[in-house]
């Protein structure tokens, strides 16, 4: 067996080798060094670098919005806006929200939201007094009593053609105002809260008859913001009956 060893200059690196005969055959290679450089091989740092942290997600506070800097008139304008839009999108006729039976029916709608607000609740019934007592107390049961489109039978307070009940042509509703939601919803504005509003009557099958009536022609909305946020709605609709005084 004969060993050789052998040595190479590579690219500036000196390598040894050993060469075994008669055995298997290899080399073994050792680096000793870049020649140019003196022989002084370079540390190489393997510390891994500690990774970049991650982004901690700030959550946007809300801005409280004081209720008494939000306009309850025009909340009541842009919830009979949002109802319109919904109504020609069905392509039914918008209903009036201004003139003399509506101003009258937005305040027999403004005086129940009151109503509501002062007692906490929803509801078309407060003190026993329900709908169809406010449109004959108001002078507008005989007024708001037409056809139905289609059908035979008489659309009033008290029956809309799908169900007779004392609250037959009126929506309420509740939603807050300037603050969060318990489950994050907030309401900054006019705007925000009209649409909260409708949102949720639309949700409600019966209170989407009534808002989508087709020969329905005036709508009163009705709305009151408490000092706490809290809003309050209604909204009664009619078709004045010709033979009626107005």
């Amino acid at each position: 067996m004969v060993n050789r060893v052998a040595v190479y200059l590579i690219g500036g690196i000196v390598l040894v080798g050993v060469l075994v005969v008669g055995g298997a055959g290899y080399f073994v290679f050792a680096g000793l060094g870049n020649a140019d450089a003196g022989g002084t091989p370079t540390a190489v740092d393997r510390t891994p670098l500690d990774p970049s942290p991650t982004p901690t997600a700030t959550i946007a506070r809300r801005t409280a919005v004081l209720p008494s800097e939000l306009d309850e008139r025009r909340v009541e304008v842009l919830i009979v806006e949002e109802i319109n839009d919904r109504r020609t999108a069905e392509g039914l006729d918008p209903l009036l929200g201004n003139g003399t039976v509506p101003e009258r029916l937005r305040a027999m709608a403004r005086d129940h939201s009151v109503a509501m607000a002062d007692t906490g609740r929803v509801n078309h019934v407060i003190d026993g007094n329900a709908s169809v007592d406010r449109y004959e107390d108001n002078d507008l049961y005989r007024l708001c009593r037409w056809k139905a489109e289609g059908r035979e039978a008489i659309i009033a307070a008290d029956n809309n053609g799908y169900a007779g009940n004392e609250s037959a042509l009126e929506a309420v509703g509740h939603t807050y105002a300037g603050r969060e939601y318990d489950d994050g919803q907030f309401n900054e504005d006019e705007e925000a809260v009209a649409a909260a509003i409708v949102e949720d009557w639309y949700r409600d099958y019966r209170f989407e008859r009534r808002l989508m009536l087709p020969n329905a022609t005036m709508v009163g909305v009705g709305a009151t913001i408490t000092q706490s946020g809290e809003v309050y709605a209604t909204a009664d609709l009619c078709r004045p009956n010709s033979g009626e005084r107005q």
